[in-house]
């Protein structure tokens, strides 16, 4: 399994064809498999073009989407059920975030750990998702909030003042 192949590719489809040689002089006749997968998806969609080494050569292709909330809670042990579903809309439907859940301490503790805590396994992501996301105009606007809420500010003034927001409508 080659994961976030698109690194791999780089620029050129180079390692594309060094692939396909070795595929076809050694591995062709065995019962080995190779998988590739990426989160570019426009990089991974490239290798089933016309003019792409791999072209005809794929034999299967998915998206793969985060879990549902009735698979998600799975993950989630022996909560009751208004606490699965404020887990599953803190940590979402991503199967690694929700195998940090630890189903025998309280949520509040698990996203403290997780995602508050500056050594948390989800802090950096939460950092980065942020940042990440199409369409946002002021990111830093959007960490200031969610400094105010990890910091305690609960109520929306508290948390408008907490992040310096006091009086901004956009």
């Amino acid at each position: 399994v080659f994961d976030e192949f698109q690194y791999l590719m780089g620029q050129e489809n180079d390692i594309v064809s060094q692939f396909l040689a070795v595929w076809e002089q050694t591995l062709k006749h065995t019962d080995i498999s190779i998988f590739l997968s990426g989160s570019e998806i426009e990089t991974m969609r490239n290798l089933e073009r016309g003019d792409s080494p791999l072209y005809g050569r794929l034999s299967w292709r998915t998206k793969l989407r985060g879990f549902d909330y009735f698979d998600a809670a799975k993950m989630m042990g022996d909560w009751e059920e208004r606490t699965k579903i404020r887990a599953y809309s803190i940590f979402g439907g991503m199967p690694q975030y929700l195998s940090f859940i630890e189903s025998d301490i309280a949520l509040p503790d698990n996203v403290i750990r997780d995602f508050l805590a500056t050594g948390g396994r989800l802090y950096l992501q939460l950092e980065n998702l942020v940042e990440q996301e199409k369409g946002i105009r002021k990111p830093e606007r959007y960490a200031a909030v969610l400094s105010a809420i990890a910091n305690g500010q609960t109520r929306r003034n508290e948390i408008e003042q907490y992040a310096g927001l006091s009086g901004h409508t956009d």
